[in-house]
């Protein structure tokens, strides 16, 4: 801001002190009480003005601040929140993958009730790496689970083989399925097989 000096006291361009007549002397000492007085009154209006501007420009930094400290404290509320969300979602991913792999070897070992496994098995041998995501000692387990309770695991079944009919298929007439047989046809083909 530009302060303009009071009328009267301006400086001639021959005199570097502000003084027109070389005398040295301040601005003050060349005014009169009444244009002190006005000088005086025009900068305490100005003071007061320039006192509220910086009062305003003060309280609307305040207000930003207050309100960016809030939107952090959004943002932060709300990082926290997808944070707990990540973490569950991993969780339910990890343990819907270590289920899925333990089931499957289960069923493939022949267990009879996979959540009797679950409950009876040693969690402590299964392990998941969060990286590659994978669950490793899942055989371990499984073995682990055989050795311990082999009831949970039903006898390999052996196939059962009609001895009239070795193939497993029931015999029909060439050219045509069962279902288009009359019965007088499938009369005839029950009476050639062999008696027992």
């Amino acid at each position: 801001m530009e302060v303009k000096p009071p009328k009267g006291a301006e400086a001639s361009s021959n005199d570097e002190s502000g003084n027109e007549d070389g005398k040295h002397g301040t601005v003050a000492e060349q005014q009169t009480p009444e244009q002190l007085a006005a000088t005086n009154e025009r900068l305490l209006t100005e003071s007061r003005k320039n006192r509220e501007a910086y009062l305003r420009t003060k309280k609307d930094l305040e207000d930003r601040v207050k309100a960016d400290m809030q939107k952090q404290g959004e943002y932060k509320a709300l990082a926290e929140k997808l944070a707990a969300e990540n973490t569950t979602l991993k969780k339910s991913f990890r343990d819907e993958k270590v289920t899925g792999e333990v089931t499957k070897a289960l069923e493939k070992a022949g267990v009879v009730k996979a959540d009797g496994a679950w409950k009876l098995g040693r969690m402590d041998l299964l392990q998941y790496d969060e990286d590659s995501r994978e669950v490793h000692g899942v055989q371990s387990f499984v073995d682990d689970l055989k050795k311990e309770y082999p009831m949970l695991f039903a006898a390999p079944k052996t196939p059962v083989i009609n001895p009239t009919v070795p193939s497993g298929r029931a015999p029909v007439v060439p050219g045509k399925q069962l279902k288009d047989l009359t019965k007088d046809e499938i009369m005839d083909q029950l009476r050639a097989l062999p008696k027992q």
